[in-house]
């Protein structure tokens, strides 16, 4: 078996159909679906997902796991590590999902280029099929460092890895944190000596949903505050034009959601600490914005 695709799911059933679809229709076919079901289980989601599942009961390429008990994303990603058969991991979210030539280039970057651990560009879209954002590593070569880049620039999310099972056996695969589950992950597969390398391609597709803006304001904030923590701890081995980066950007993210949220009060003060990180670029950002709204 050369790939696993992990498959986390909790909640929402009905989501699941597209990105199995999506895994199923690979180009890459030497490929085997774990889909763990992280659902409490005396719970109706569970019997909804069982009933869902039965589907795929004659799918050779689809295996079905129940956790015993709910236990967070990191727990049902780690339930999936240890099942897995494949020399190769990757990960899919139940919402999202993978472009057709996905495995194929993966597993390509990484052969060819004796790597441990391939990622790559993704794009996400909102329910109308709109373009939210996109995530790029067009600079990814401009840094000697893929430890710095990691750190000022993150690579993300865990949608878009694919890693050889070996490391994540050791490096004990996700760790329990609150958030930045995905930042840790590479950060240990980094500083263990694993080599990374990126497809300059979006294969994957993430998409956000009307319901999860409100609440999910809350817990970004909550994530970027761990994140900026965490990556505290490697400063001392950043340039001072770095660092800087690392805290515009963490400034920037939370001033720009507490905006959302209303709360004005931490919104000036995120706002002032990005305009004395980036005095100038602050104020091209500002004029940019005001040229736009007339």
């Amino acid at each position: 078996m050369e790939v696993s695709v992990i498959i986390p799911t909790y909640k929402r059933p009905h989501m699941l159909a597209r990105a199995i679809a999506s895994v199923l229709n690979q180009t890459w076919q030497d490929f085997e679906i774990l889909v763990i079901d992280d659902n409490d289980p005396a719970s109706s989601h569970r019997h909804e997902t069982e009933e869902f599942m039965q589907q795929y009961a004659n799918e050779e390429k689809v295996k079905y796991i129940k956790r015993s008990q709910n236990g967070g994303g990191c727990a049902a990603r780690n339930t999936g590590i240890t099942n897995a058969k494949g020399n190769y991991i990757a990960f899919l979210d139940d919402d999202d999902e993978f472009k057709s030539d996905n495995l194929e280039k993966q597993l390509n970057n990484i052969k060819k280029n004796n790597l441990d651990v391939s990622v790559c560009e993704s794009i996400t879209i909102d329910e109308k099929g709109a373009v939210v954002s996109q995530k790029k590593y067009r600079d990814f070569s401009e840094y000697n460092s893929v430890f710095k880049y990691h750190v000022v620039k993150m690579l993300v999310g865990t949608q878009t890895f694919m890693i050889r099972k070996s490391w994540l056996e050791k490096v004990n695969g996700f760790s329990e944190v609150p958030t930045g589950h995905e930042y840790v992950l590479m950060d240990k597969l980094i500083m263990q000596g694993a080599t990374v390398g990126v497809v300059l391609e979006p294969l994957v597709i993430l998409h956000v949903h009307s319901e999860e803006r409100i609440t999910g304001s809350a817990k970004k904030i909550a994530g970027e505050k761990n994140i900026f923590r965490l990556k505290k701890r490697h400063f001392s081995k950043l340039t001072f034009s770095q660092r800087q980066l690392v805290r515009y950007r963490y400034y920037s993210i939370l001033f720009e959601t507490y905006a959302k949220l209303g709360r004005w009060g931490p919104f000036l003060y995120y706002l002032i600490l990005a305009i004395l990180v980036r005095p100038l670029f602050m104020l091209q950002r500002l004029v940019t914005r005001i040229s736009k709204g007339m």
